[in-house]
């Protein structure tokens, strides 16, 4: 169903992972839209096109409720749970983006949960949202053949991208990989423990925001 213009795949945690884990499509793009990105989408038509032309869009936020979504999948458990199947099917999964070193950081924390995960990390460049689309074609450039030539090697199946709407979707865009690629905000924060959780009852009050 469309909100405010923008695909929404109305499903739940099973379902998405089944569509991802199962999907022969390559490069396969998911996006996590929540009601700010939704918001954004109205004046930035770049992010809405890129929304509505990715393979599976998660409704990641309560707020969406609002619009009609019945099932919500908050974009970081999903990612957990994508982690666990690819430590049991012997995939590489790659984590691009997040701030002092929390890729690095969530990376070594999602192998001690799952000891056979094979992965690599790398904090995401520098650039603001005008030099990414305007002026800094050679940094993105060596930034993809970067993440390229690793996935080439390690077998990497999925990537998680952590740069904040919209520039994760930007860069999803520009990447286009032979892979899994997956947005996912300020997952790697959560995960490596920079941020402390928000308690289950504020999540299922729809709160997480304000925590």
């Amino acid at each position: 169903m469309k909100v405010l213009g923008i695909n929404i795949t109305d499903t739940g945690l099973q379902e998405a992972q089944d569509k991802i884990t199962k999907s022969k499509v390559r490069p396969y793009l998911v996006v996590t839209p929540n009601p700010e990105i939704i918001i954004q989408a109205q004046t930035d038509h770049k992010l809405a096109k890129i929304l509505n032309d990715a393979d599976l869009s998660i409704p990641d936020g309560v707020g969406l409720r609002l619009a009609g979504i019945n099932k919500i999948t908050p974009g970081v458990v999903l990612m957990r749970k994508l982690c666990k199947i690819a430590a049991t099917r012997n995939w590489g999964i790659g984590l691009y983006g997040g701030c002092d070193g929390s890729a690095k950081l969530a990376l070594a924390e999602l192998k001690q949960q799952h000891p056979k995960l094979k992965g690599w990390a790398k904090s995401g460049a520098k650039f603001s949202i005008f030099n990414f689309q305007f002026s800094n074609k050679e940094m993105v450039a060596k930034e993809k053949q970067w993440i390229i030539q690793k996935t080439k090697t390690d077998n990497t199946k999925i990537i998680f991208i952590a740069l904040g709407a919209p520039k994760q979707e930007y860069f999803m865009e520009e990447l286009k990989v032979n892979t899994i690629l997956m947005a996912v905000g300020g997952s790697f924060d959560e995960i490596s423990g920079k941020v402390r959780p928000a308690p289950k009852v504020i999540s299922k009050l729809g709160l997480k925001w304000l925590w």
